[in-house]
């Protein structure tokens, strides 16, 4: 069985490595969605492309986090 996390994240610089490594780990791909982080979330994500990391996508935040906007 095939496993894939949805992950969103903002300003996760501090936890999106150790997040990453740990799904690599258990065998579970991930899909980025990025709520435009202004720190280097993006820059440490993309060196797990080549890992489990399926892509990254960039969606709006407009000040706001929008679940019904993650899930669309």
């Amino acid at each position: 069985m095939k496993i894939i996390v949805i992950l969103a994240a903002y300003n996760e610089q501090r936890f999106i490595r150790a997040c990453l490594d740990h799904y690599l780990n258990q065998g579970v791909e991930v899909y980025l969605i990025d709520n435009e982080s202004t720190d280097a979330t993006v820059e440490i994500a993309r060196e797990y492309l080549n890992k489990n990391l399926l892509g990254i996508e960039t969606i709006s935040r407009n000040r706001m986090f929008e679940l019904s906007k993650q899930l669309r």
